[in-house]
């Protein structure tokens, strides 16, 4: 019976390992796109009396780290990025990578619009500090963002709001937050 349970133990790590595994970008190790996109439903499911906000963050320019400096400096790079985003947001925030140059935070139950905008402002300063690499590569950090809305059924609603304010951003200048605003519809 002991032997029994002991295997069943093992198993159940296995399964916990796994699942962990099959949620955790292979790089950066915070959570993979799938993962946050089931994350963000499920908050969207649970949603308190003070608004989510998605902010989309996209390293502007990366290409050139890892064409001048190769990839594996370039994944180091990203592995720091995940882990300021990580060590910077509440333990309620839901952090993860899209791909590519691409991140994500759902900051949970804002206050308003304007502490949501200093947060994303906040880790721009802590990226751009990381991306500092005195040999002349100049990555920035452009940011989109949009507030969970009563009518977002799902990540891929209020993602695609956050998205149109990102390329905003990167329209006009790179290197600062935007919310999203119908008029750019």
């Amino acid at each position: 019976i002991q032997e029994e349970k002991r295997r069943e133990q093992l198993s159940a790590s296995r399964v916990a390992a796994l699942k962990r595994r099959a949620e955790r970008d292979a790089v950066t190790g915070i959570l993979n796109r799938g993962a946050l996109e089931e994350r963000v439903n499920a908050a969207l499911e649970t949603r308190g009396p003070r608004s989510d906000v998605l902010l989309v963050f996209d390293l502007d320019d990366f290409k050139e780290v890892n064409d001048s400096y190769g990839h594996l400096r370039g994944d180091e790079l990203l592995r720091r990025v995940g882990q300021v985003m990580t060590d910077s947001c509440r333990a309620e925030d839901i952090v993860g990578r899209l791909g590519g140059d691409e991140f994500a935070v759902c900051l949970r139950q804002m206050p308003g619009v304007r502490e949501a905008q200093e947060k994303g402002r906040q880790l721009i300063g802590e990226i751009r500090a990381l991306v500092r690499t005195g040999d002349g590569v100049a990555v920035s950090v452009s940011v989109g963002a949009a507030q969970v809305l009563p009518e977002d059924a799902c990540f891929a609603d209020v993602f695609a709001r956050a998205d149109k304010a990102l390329y905003r951003v990167k329209e006009s200048g790179k290197n600062n937050v935007a919310f999203y605003d119908p008029a750019l519809d």
